[in-house]
């Protein structure tokens, strides 16, 4: 299963949460600009009820606006009834058009 966030300005905020109904582990997320950050790296953290999922932060650069990643912390498993959530980090007024993905299978 995906779950996808969409950010067209990312100096206004974070967007929405996804709430899970059941048992998951992540497997791979990535990130997307159409406008790359040009003075700071655009990172991204996925949050399982506010505490991070990664070992390495994602990150988007003004060299490559798509960044991949499958590292994750290795006891994250995502209970039933978890919220999810995606925190830009840094490099907030740059970049545009921002979409990110969080792929998780079924524990």
């Amino acid at each position: 299963m995906w779950l996808y966030w969409f950010v067209e300005n990312p100096a206004d905020g974070d967007s929405r949460s996804y709430y899970l109904d059941k048992r998951y582990k992540p497997v791979l997320a990535f990130a997307y600009a159409v406008t790359t950050p040009i003075t700071a790296s655009l990172t991204v953290d996925f949050r399982d009820d506010g505490v991070s999922m990664m070992n390495d932060l994602l990150a988007i650069t003004s060299k490559h606006n798509l960044g991949v990643i499958g590292r994750f912390k290795s006891d994250n498993h995502i209970r039933q009834e978890s919220v999810i959530s995606m925190k830009l980090v840094a490099g907030l007024g740059d970049a545009r058009s921002v979409t990110v993905g969080l792929k998780l299978e079924e524990v």
